[in-house]
Order: structure tokens, then sequence, then C-alpha cells
């Protein structure tokens, strides 16, 4: 990362609409234990909805307001690392699933209704990186964005940024601010209506071969240093250290006890809750 519009004001202040990100949850194959590292992380509290009689979706609650969700892995899912799903809300998901071939992407998922709350789809843009679209029925997303132990940013790190450039302005008729980073290479600020919607930046050179293109979640915490403390305290990891965005805050990479892999950003400044 590097200098960019700060991700803590993107969604200040706004309504949930079409062309950014309103919500992630996470598929997990101890939902128990992910309940328990997340809530200790965050203080989050659970509402669990089942799905079946085996299996449930845990809203996760911050005084009271939805901020994200988790669930147990899918059968073909079972072995896999669990992985947090970033959700870009869109007007249309059938017709804008429909365009996803035309413009390099794969479609994993076909348009399907989510009870009576909304209607998704799951795709991969032209780089292989995997992310939901959601249309809103009546759940728009979470109730609170960018405060504390919420969503504040959604990043693909690309294995071909610039086809990903072409998908997703292309698909969502986003623009682009790009800048450059201190390690090299530069950042790329998808930009809906001239304000952030998401980020991007290539695959750096020493991942190794076989990682894919990913979507990936930060969520916001008060402190950063605390944070990463407790993530260590209560099993997890820490893979890449505190480390200045810029302008914008301070961010780390870290991954839950079970491999999940997300990243806790400190902003400089905060917006005004709503």
């Amino acid at each position: 990362m590097s200098t960019k519009v700060a991700p803590s004001k993107l969604f200040a202040n706004a309504e949930h609409h079409a062309g950014c990100f309103w919500w992630a949850d996470l598929a997990t194959p101890d939902v128990d234990a992910a309940k328990r590292f997340y809530g200790e992380l965050f203080g989050w509290a659970y509402d669990d909805q089942p799905i079946d009689e085996t299996s449930y979706y845990a809203m996760a609650k911050l005084d009271g307001l939805d901020v994200a969700a988790m669930s147990g892995q899918r059968q073909e899912m079972r072995g896999m690392p669990p992985i947090w799903t970033t959700y870009l809300t869109v007007d249309d998901v059938d017709t804008t699933t429909a365009r996803v071939p035309q413009l390099g992407g794969t479609i994993v998922s076909e348009p399907f209704d989510v009870m009576d709350v909304g209607r998704m789809s799951v795709i991969q843009d032209a780089s292989g990186a995997t992310v939901a679209l959601w249309q809103t029925i009546t759940h728009p997303g979470a109730a609170a964005i960018s405060q504390p132990g919420t969503l504040t940013w959604s990043e693909v790190i690309a294995r071909d940024s610039a086809a990903a450039e072409r998908f997703w302005t292309g698909l969502m008729g986003w623009t682009t601010d790009k800048m450059p980073m201190p390690q090299g290479g530069e950042y790329t600020t998808f930009l809906h209506d001239g304000h952030p919607a998401a980020g991007m930046m290539a695959m750096p050179a020493d991942m190794p071969a076989e990682t894919p293109s990913a979507w990936m979640v930060y969520f916001a915490v008060a402190d950063l240093d605390a944070s990463i403390t407790k993530v260590r305290d209560l099993g997890g990891t820490v893979h890449i250290p505190p480390t200045p965005a810029g302008d914008i805050g301070t961010f780390s990479m870290v991954e839950d006890p079970q491999g999940g892999m997300f990243y806790l950003m400190q902003p400089h400044e905060w917006p005004e809750p709503e």
C-alpha cells in the first residue's frame, strides 16, 4: 500500500449504494473457534441464523449492529483454509453477472436468492480473484463501516493487474487513481463516481508461484499494536508488522488460528458516526 484516499473516508455518513463493498463473511472449518477469536479481537457478539439442520450463519454484531458474518465451509471447501469473502453491491446481479465472461472473468455460482434478504452470485475477475456480487432486497450490508471492529476497505492482490483493471473498469464503470508505492510498483484505487470503492496492487514478486489472486478485507482497529498483541495471544499469526500507509494510517496483515488471512488498519482520522 501507499498514500491513497483514506479508506476511513469511503463510507463516512454514506448511504448503502451500488458500486461499493458493504459486507464480508468468513467460511471456516471451525465456526465456534472463529467466533471466539474474532469476538475477543473485535468485541463482536453473534446472532446465529440457521441454514439447515446442521449449519448456521453467525451474524457478527457490534453494539447491536450487523457488521460481518461467518459460517462453516461447504463440503467442496473442506480441507481449504478459511476464506474471507467480500461483497460488492450491484443494482442488478443477473445483468452484471451475465457480463462477467465477456470481460474475461468466470462465473463461479450463478445468481441465486438468499431467502428474502438479497440475491447474489460468486465470480472470479480476470485475474482469478473471487468476489461476491450482492443485490439488496432487505439486507443492504454492514450497518457500521470504518469504525473500530468493522470493515473499512477491500483490496485485490492481482497476478495480472492489467487484466483486473480492464475487468473492473469494464464491469463497474470504475475509474482509477494510481500512485507509486515506496517498495516499488504502484497502488491503484478504484473510484466509483469519484469516490474510493476498492484498491488493487500487483502480486509481490516474492510470493510463491502457486499463490492465487485474491480479494482481501481490512478491518479498522483503534489501537493496532494492542490488536496485534491480542491476535498473538489468541493463537493467531502476524505476517506483516505495523506498516505506514502514507497519510492514511498504519496496517498489518494477520492470520486467525484456523488460517484465515485479513488486514488490520488503524486510520489517522476517524469518520464521524452517522
